[in-house]
């Protein structure tokens, strides 16, 4: 220890006294304290910039998607500095997001062509049911219309049994 401190004396030209050391030692501490702190402001730039921007761009997004706007795609974010596991998850929003875009325009256009074939007979038994109040209607056309009206409600039957079961069988296979 003293060969420490007679090199110490000789390449400073300092003499060690305690007023020296305590000089020193306060130094060092600031310094401690300074790279700490320039550290922390390093940490916490490069997490906002490498976790919490990505993080808030995918959970923004998912908000949207839970208002219904499923056109909403995430850029894969730049390489750099950042963990790819981020980009994976993007690839994976994305591609959920584009199927139930579709799964929504399929939706949309199957409750469309269902209420057409829905709206046809109930018209086709609205005007007969009209026609039958008619008074002046012979009991052979009034039998005829009845029938038209037991076939029609049948086949709308037929159609919603139809969707139901389509409906058990993809809640099946889901």
């Amino acid at each position: 220890q003293c060969k420490t401190a007679h090199t110490l004396q000789l390449v400073l030209q300092l003499t060690l006294t305690e007023e020296n050391i305590n000089m020193a030692a306060k130094l060092t501490f600031g310094n401690v304290v300074l790279l700490s702190f320039i550290f922390t402001l390093i940490d916490v730039v490069r997490r906002k910039l490498t976790v919490e921007r990505p993080v808030k761009r995918i959970t923004d997004a998912t908000e949207k998607m839970m208002q219904g706007d499923f056109s909403v795609p995430i850029q894969p974010i730049s390489r750099f500095g950042t963990d790819a596991t981020f980009n994976e998850i993007i690839d994976c929003f994305n591609k959920m997001a584009e199927e139930l875009s579709k799964s929504e325009i399929l939706k949309s256009e199957f409750i469309s062509n269902v209420s057409h074939e829905l709206k046809t007979p109930m018209s086709v038994i609205k005007s007969y049911c009209q026609a039958l109040r008619d008074k002046d209607l012979d009991d052979d056309t009034r039998r005829k219309y009845v029938g038209i009206i037991v076939d029609t409600c049948n086949r709308m039957s037929a159609l919603v049994g139809n969707i139901l079961k389509l409906n058990k069988l993809e809640n099946r296979t889901v």
